[in-house]
């Protein structure tokens, strides 16, 4: 019995993990084990540029560029203000 040459391919596609490229998508940090978890990007008011946010010990923390902190910690990133939550915009 012959198989056909697709069907010989599709295993050895599925092996090689030839999933097809998403260009333009930013890659998400995923949430930590030290009890960070990610948020999303967020614009501070009057601010032009969209910052990682994570979730901390029951506190919103503003870190580095949007999908640039890499692993969060007390050092890289400062507490939220209650202004930045009420006026700031959530980046999509």
């Amino acid at each position: 019995m012959r198989l056909s040459p697709v069907l010989t391919l599709i295993p050895l596609l599925l092996l090689l993990g030839a999933a097809p490229a998403r260009e333009g998508v930013v890659p998400q940090p995923q949430p930590q084990q030290s009890g960070w978890v990610f948020e999303g990007c967020f614009q501070p008011p009057q601010q032009s540029q969209c910052y990682d946010v994570y979730r901390h010990n029951n506190a919103y923390w503003i870190c580095k560029a949007c999908g640039t902190t890499g692993t969060p910690s007390e050092t890289k990133c400062r507490p939220m203000t209650g202004y930045e939550q009420a006026f700031g915009l959530w980046c999509s």
